[in-house]
């Protein structure tokens, strides 16, 4: 920034800054030093919580006429540090910084250190870029990039397949205490999200966990899962279960600018009821089932004025993508002088083959499986005699009738 002094005319004149030797000036004579004026750029970074240990990459050109485009030296800062750039006094300088994932750019405020005042410059803070042309009335700015840590995102959904209930979750910093909540379905479904300011970059855990009455009624935890948002396809985290009434997922990372999900589903009980149905008069019939636990593997009902049932019976169903096999077979040898004639199954579809029926339940279920019986019929032969006794033979075509067979009177009758 300092160039020779000229007195005479002559280039030799200057030997050192503020100091004249062997020089052909003259004592107060004006001296006329051209100078070299540069403009500056300060780009200073801040973050948003103060004091974040991110670093931030910036990159660029100076444009001026003479020296034309040149590209900076790419530089990095923290948060409250700062990178000084020099150039022509003409020159244009454009810096753009790539904004790290989990980052918003919050703002870019440029200031005219001459005169205190912003600025004239333009800024993207989508891309990241600033550009400043400097002049004679601006020449010394500083801009300040302010970057705004994004927080992660963590969404709790419930699914209940076949019924409504209020369901208790907890979630948080694995080994930490958790933060607890609950979950009211309705239709099936509900969810809560929850924004993550504190503890990014740690492993989560998020857990559900049944109530013994819960339990008691029949729901079952069905499944658990956790996914990033931008990859939905792959699971996250460690599935640990305590049927039927704990389920976590654990050991997943929640940085900022995450958006994580983690579904669980819980499947409500069907509800089983089987129904005997008499014609022709009442009795007490034997019932035995495969895919029931006792006292419902083996059961009886006891008709009155032709009907009686058992249930409903609370069928819980662990996975709703198989429901719950249930075989019923009517025990036909216990009541003798009864026909089986029909099965039927409200609610669901059915199989039936003899005295058995299969049916599979599902979450929500109501079914009724009705079994009818037909008393069997009977025939009564009397034989009367006028005049005396005797023994006297028949014959009849009556199924499971014996054929021939015969009576032998007694006072006339038999």
């Amino acid at each position: 920034e300092t160039a020779a002094a000229d007195c005479d005319g002559g280039v030799d004149d200057y030997a050192a800054p503020n100091k004249l030797s062997n020089s052909k000036c003259k004592a107060g004579e004006p001296i006329t030093l051209p100078v070299n004026v540069l403009s500056r750029l300060v780009i200073e970074k801040q973050t948003i919580p103060d004091g974040l240990a991110d670093s931030f990459d910036f990159s660029g050109t100076i444009t001026d006429p003479i020296n034309g485009e040149v590209a900076i030296t790419p530089f990095a800062l923290m948060d409250g540090g700062e990178q000084e750039l020099t150039g022509a006094l003409d020159a244009t300088y454009q810096v753009t910084e790539s904004i790290p994932d989990g980052f918003a750019l919050d703002s870019i405020v440029c200031t005219n250190q001459t005169t205190g005042a912003p600025a004239n410059v333009t800024t993207n803070t989508v891309t990241g870029e600033v550009t400043v042309v400097m002049s004679g009335s601006q020449f010394d700015v500083r801009c300040v990039y302010t970057n705004d840590q994004l927080p992660g995102q963590l969404t709790i959904v419930k699914n209940a397949n076949g019924g409504n209930d209020t369901f208790s979750f907890a979630y948080g910093v694995t080994g930490q205490t958790p933060n607890a909540f609950s979950l009211t379905t309705a239709g099936g479904t509900a969810q809560q999200t929850f924004q993550i300011t504190t503890g990014l970059g740690e492993t989560y855990r998020v857990l559900e966990s049944l109530t013994t009455a819960q339990v008691n009624d029949g729901w079952r935890i069905d499944s658990a899962t956790c996914y990033y948002d931008d990859d939905p396809t792959t699971p996250i985290g460690t599935v640990q279960r305590t049927d039927p009434d704990l389920i976590a997922v654990d050991g997943f990372t929640i940085d900022a600018g995450d958006a994580v999900t983690c579904t669980f589903v819980n499947n409500a009980p069907a509800q089983l009821t089987v129904t005997k149905i008499t014609q022709g008069g009442d009795d007490t019939f034997r019932f035995l089932t495969l895919g029931l636990p006792a006292p419902n593997d083996i059961f009886f009902i006891t008709t009155m004025m032709g009907s009686g049932s058992n249930g409903p019976i609370t069928v819980p169903i662990p996975d709703s993508s198989t429901g719950v096999d249930i075989d019923i077979v009517e025990d036909i040898n216990n009541t003798p002088g009864w026909n089986l004639v029909d099965i039927t199954c409200s609610g669901t579809d059915e199989t039936v083959n003899s005295n058995l029926v299969d049916i599979i339940l599902q979450p929500g279920d109501v079914v009724d499986c009705t079994f009818t019986n037909v008393a069997d019929g009977q025939i009564s032969v009397v034989k009367n005699t006028l005049g005396g006794d005797g023994t006297f033979g028949f014959v009849t075509d009556i199924p499971g009738a014996t054929s021939p067979f015969s009576l032998t009177t007694t006072d006339n009758s038999a």
